[in-house]
């Protein structure tokens, strides 16, 4: 119980006070032959166990340990997580300093805001759309230019967020008419500001495997080339990998864990090893986890269709003068992790750094690239403890890097009562950076 600030709210919400009471059941048992089983869970996630999705079970022995649950990845499973702050640790805007990992559902924080900074999304053609972004309208003259570079970058950013169902080298052919090796420039006669014209239209429907005329005949648009209109969308679909299963074994200094989640088509695997000697534990892990057709692309095209005869319905609405076709195609999402970790504890005092590099891919092409380094002290003085962590995460994509920075400090009342709290600075890949803070007292019984 306590009070929590967040100074991302407005003012009449920034403060607010806290209160929490959970209940974690714990079964034990052991068979004839030595075998100890039994799991846990908390009695708001009751309905979850039940179902596999919340609380743990396992069996154990001489050959190691398997849980089954909501367990962790293997890397998390032997290092731990770096040391948390506040009243509130481990619990959403207070949970982060914990490890975001792709096998149990990926953290591609960027999703739909990436592919708005790195894909053609929105209107193709028209004011603002991708042809304006590649062509340079001269008003003076009847004609558009364009930096061949800019239409080489703009052609091979379509046949990425098409998947491949765009060839950029056939649409760059049939533009080459209007190419000078001399300026790498191309240019086209067409009515200034023109944006849409049938130029354009042609290059791109090469790059799909039609022509003008087919498409027209295909969709029923009539020959108004200049009043098509493209949109293209493409977004990420990377939900958790809920049901997992983590076996662990240890032999002295040496530990081992091998884990595997699936969902539905969604499938995730980590393996982790670390190796403790006099304080000093080094772990290492690696995961990978694919979302089938965690990655998709519609593309739109709208066009005039023959004007209606009558032109009205029997209520007097008018009917449509325009039709919209759409094209979607779907790849998999795939995501690598490599975890390294360290902790050191003596006497009074842990310390812990870790390092993680995550790449994602579609379709066998590098999406982003993120590389995380986080570290945290803990010191304890009789019944005072006081701890920091900082975690920082760079990302190919963002303009700038993700953070999170803590300190905080817990006295020990006895009883199993104590004094807590802690403030966080936090940003995201996208946003200004605000400030969490909190205190209260928690109990343990």
């Amino acid at each position: 119980m306590g009070i929590t600030y967040n100074s991302a709210l407005n003012s009449n919400s920034k403060l607010a006070f806290t209160n929490r009471a959970r209940v974690t059941f714990t079964l034990t048992g052991e068979t004839d032959g030595g075998l100890a089983f039994g799991g846990s869970f908390r009695a708001d996630n009751a309905g979850g166990a039940a179902g596999g999705t919340a609380g743990s079970v396992f069996i154990s022995g001489d050959f190691g340990r398997i849980r089954m649950g909501d367990v962790d990845g293997a890397f998390t499973s032997l290092f731990g997580e770096l040391a948390g702050v506040g009243l509130q640790s481990g619990s959403g805007l207070f949970a982060v300093h914990e490890l975001d990992t792709v096998v149990d559902g990926g953290n591609f924080s960027l999703g739909t805001t990436a592919l708005n900074a790195m894909l053609p999304n929105g209107s193709v053609f028209g004011a603002g759309g991708f042809v304006s972004q590649i062509l340079t309208f001269d008003t003076t003259a009847s004609a558009w230019t364009a930096s061949g570079e800019d239409v080489r970058d703009a052609l091979a950013d379509l046949e990425f967020a098409t998947l491949g169902d765009f060839d950029a080298a056939t649409a760059a052919a049939a533009l080459a008419p209007y190419y000078n090796a001399t300026t790498d420039t191309y240019t086209s006669p067409i009515n200034p500001g023109n944006t849409t014209n049938s130029v354009i239209q042609s290059a791109i429907l090469a790059g799909f495997g039609t022509t003008l005329s087919d498409f027209q005949t295909d969709t029923g648009f009539t020959s108004q080339a200049n009043a098509y209109n493209w949109t293209i969308a493409s977004s990420f679909n990377a939900p958790a990998i809920e049901a997992r299963v983590l076996y662990d074994y240890s032999i002295d200094a040496f530990s081992f864990a091998l884990g595997y989640s699936q969902t539905g088509p969604n499938q995730a695997g980590s393996v982790a090893a670390a190796y403790t000697f006099d304080g000093l534990t080094v772990s290492a892990g690696y995961g990978q986890a694919r979302w089938r057709d965690g990655f998709s692309t519609t593309i739109t095209a709208t066009g005039p269709i023959a004007t209606p005869s009558p032109a009205v319905d029997g209520a007097g609405n008018a009917l449509p003068t325009t039709a919209s076709v759409s094209f979607t195609s779907t790849a998999d999402l795939k995501a690598k992790e490599f975890n390294l970790g360290v902790k050191y504890t003596m006497d009074n005092l842990t310390a812990a750094a870790m390092y993680q590099d995550v790449r994602f891919d579609v379709g066998g092409q590098r999406i982003d690239k993120q590389r995380m380094f986080g570290a945290s002290l803990a010191y304890t003085m009789d019944a005072l403890t006081v701890t920091a962590f900082g975690k920082q995460t760079k990302s190919d994509l963002a303009a700038q890097n993700k953070h999170a920075y803590g300190i905080g400090a817990a006295y020990d009342l006895g009883g199993g009562a104590s004094l807590r709290g802690g403030v966080i600075n936090q940003r995201d890949f996208t946003g200004s950076s605000f400030n969490v803070a909190d205190f209260g007292v928690a109990f343990r019984f």
